[in-house]
């Protein structure tokens, strides 16, 4: 008969115990059952600063709501520095429409590429995001018809669905099916607000 297998020394992860084990098993990391249903960290929420368990490595917050409140600015992946909204002032300023009809009449209102007169883009050669510098520049402007500008970027424009406001029934570019323009926006959240404020008033304890 063999001699019997001397066994290895290991120390648990979880309680920080000594425990011997045969030779077969000299990667166990828990000495009993109940470390290994233990052996998952508590964890804190940043946000609410509950505690919870998670099998996930890489899991922070507790909860998607959790999530979504703590993954803002900074945070999130997909944040650039805090430049959208300057972008966004910027794509709706004077100057980008300005700059738009001087590339138009420099061009005499026709595409560069093909010729064509109808539905045409100004399009940046240098492109608006890698160089803010030459946004409003109007020699790096470029007049084309919305087919070649499709392919200059690989994208095709004539697919873009417009959108109807449901209020005023004018073309919008809104987000979402049923987004009113812009005009019809701001009259809403007037209406909203003057709603708010009058819900706040009716609901102020009167003096007896």
């Amino acid at each position: 008969m063999t001699a019997a297998k001397e066994k290895i020394a290991r120390i648990c992860e979880r309680c920080a115990t000594d425990f011997l084990v045969f030779p077969y098993r000299k990667s166990a990391r828990w000495c009993s059952k109940a470390c290994w249903n233990d052996r998952t960290p508590w964890l804190q929420c940043p946000v609410c600063e509950s505690q919870f368990k998670s099998n996930a490595n890489r899991r922070v917050y507790c909860s998607r709501p959790c999530q979504a409140r703590g993954m803002v600015g900074a945070a999130s992946g997909h944040w650039k520095g805090g430049k959208s909204l300057d972008n966004e002032r910027a794509r709706r300023s004077i100057d980008l429409k300005h700059w738009r009809e001087s590339v138009f009449a420099r061009d005499g209102w026709a595409c560069r590429h093909c010729g064509a007169t109808g539905t045409i883009h100004a399009h940046h050669v240098e492109h608006w995001a890698k160089n803010e510098a030459r946004r409003f520049d109007v020699a790096n402007g470029l007049t084309l018809c919305i087919d070649c500008h499709g392919k200059v970027h690989g994208r095709d424009f004539s697919s873009r669905r417009i959108k109807i406001c449901p209020y005023c029934e004018r073309p919008t570019k809104g987000k979402g099916a049923e987004s009113a323009c812009r005009s019809c926006a701001i009259r809403l959240w007037h209406v909203q607000r003057r709603q708010t404020s009058l819900q706040l008033i009716l609901e102020l304890p009167f003096a007896p």
